[in-house]
């Protein structure tokens, strides 16, 4: 038998001469056994070219079921074979085969069920076959689900196995999820009764993912990266990860005990207004609605951390026993003119003065008001300990002072600490801030000297 390399030069040589009908008959003849032998790909391309000659797709259609079980990758043939009207109707009457005969492997269910979804009968073979599907599935799972749910038995099947369907389509495979395979599914349920309760449930977070539109990521190249500074560095990688972390921030959602308050948070924010996509942090995802900005991520590295009137007052702040946290601010201009490194370091020093260390200096975090940081009125309440602010003594919370429009204010409220703090980390300091430090760091020495 001749191997892969061998097959290659022959199907590049049968390329160059398709066009003689000797040839191409000759080939026809033999297409069930190069099936077994010839790379998968250049094995589409002959078939796709050869079917293109009326003769040869007449001597193939007698000959196609040999063909498809022979094949390396049977299922990437059926949408070639339906091309042709006549092979077409042979794969609508043999559904059951294209099932039967088909070679699994990576992905292979997935694709499979798409293209039995676009044949006559496919969608009964789907939901006769769907526990096997969906068992070898590993993405892509609204191709097996949407088909199944057009048929009585394909429904119960889907309400049978939704807890499977929905572990499938949020766990992590080679670095990626299936989060909006599950959304396209949950839109499918809508005029479905026997799903109406996962339709209530989901669609709400189905909606909002589908507002979050991250940019298109433009990458670096090493030599661009190796010329910015160690700030800009984690900007850039924080950037290129975004749409993995809305992935992960969706995905976590779908199990959350808390996720009927935390749609009902979300709703109540927007007033009606579409959701907009504003950044990631490392370990969150920012978004807007009107002129209200939601913070959504894992727990803090510490939630709870000292008051102060230049950190921004959230209307909303919450961890969650999910390992999540929940923030709600008004809108700050996060482009501001007067984001600059001279303010950056004023700041800085202010709340170094008042013994809060800021481990996270930079601009990025940093935003001019466009509305007074006027404390809510609930804020003032005893419960004012939901939002994870110490008590300080220089500003304490029932002596709150209120900046103005048109202020500079830390918007990210991670990583500040009470001086001498035991669990003190230091995050990403602008290069401003780290040239204070150790200016101040080498003064000190001088003077222990």
């Amino acid at each position: 038998m001749k191997n892969e390399l061998e097959m290659s030069d022959i199907i590049d040589k049968i390329f160059d001469y398709i066009d003689v009908y000797e040839i191409r008959k000759n080939v026809v003849e033999r297409l069930s056994n190069i099936a077994q032998i010839t790379n998968p790909e250049e094995f589409k391309m002959l078939l796709d070219i050869i079917l293109k000659y009326p003769d040869s797709a007449e001597a193939i259609k007698r000959n196609w079921k040999a063909i498809y079980s022979n094949a390396i990758t049977n299922v990437e043939l059926i949408p070639i074979f339906a091309r042709n009207p006549n092979l077409r109707k042979e794969l609508n009457l043999n559904t059951e085969f294209l099932f039967q005969k088909v070679k699994w492997g990576t992905n292979r269910a997935e694709i499979l069920s798409r293209e039995l979804s676009n044949l006559e009968g496919g969608e009964k073979v789907i939901a006769e076959h769907f526990e096997t599907l969906l068992l070898t599935a590993q993405k892509d799972i609204k191709n097996i689900v949407i088909p199944a749910l057009k048929t009585e038995e394909g429904r119960e099947k889907v309400k049978q196995y939704f807890g499977q369907i929905k572990n499938k389509c949020t766990e992590k495979i080679d670095d990626k999820y299936d989060v909006k395979s599950f959304f396209e599914i949950i839109e499918n349920l809508e005029e479905l009764p026997e799903f109406e309760e996962e339709y209530r449930k989901y669609h709400f977070w189905g909606e909002l993912y589908n507002q979050i539109k991250i940019p298109k990521y433009i990458p670096k190249s090493d030599r661009e990266l190796l010329c910015l500074s160690r700030e800009k560095q984690a900007e850039e990688i924080i950037k290129s990860d975004a749409e993995y972390v809305k992935e992960v921030e969706f995905a976590n959602i779908l199990y959350s005990k808390d996720i009927e308050e935390k749609r009902m948070i979300l709703e109540g924010v927007a007033h009606g207004n579409k959701y907009e996509f504003r950044a990631t942090g490392s370990s969150g995802i920012i978004i807007q609605a009107g002129d209200q900005v939601v913070k959504m991520g894992s727990q803090k590295r510490k939630f709870n951390i000292p008051y102060h009137p230049r950190i921004m007052m959230p209307y909303f702040r919450k961890e969650y026993n999910d390992t999540s946290c929940l923030e709600v601010f008004n809108y700050g201009n996060s482009r501001s003119p007067k984001i600059t490194d001279e303010k950056l370091l004023e700041i800085y020093k202010e709340l170094e003065k008042d013994g809060i260390i800021w481990a996270d200096a930079r601009k990025s975090n940093l935003i001019e008001l466009t509305k007074d940081n006027i404390v809510p009125e609930f804020v003032r309440s005893e419960e004012f300990n939901i939002f994870g602010f110490l008590e300080n003594e220089n500003y304490p919370t029932n002596n709150h002072k209120v900046l103005k429009k048109g202020d500079i204010v830390i918007c990210d409220l991670d990583m500040l600490y009470l001086k001498d703090d035991p669990d003190y980390e230091e995050g990403i300091m602008s290069d401003v801030i780290k040239n204070y430090l150790k200016q101040k760091n080498n003064k000190n020495k001088e003077i222990e000297f």
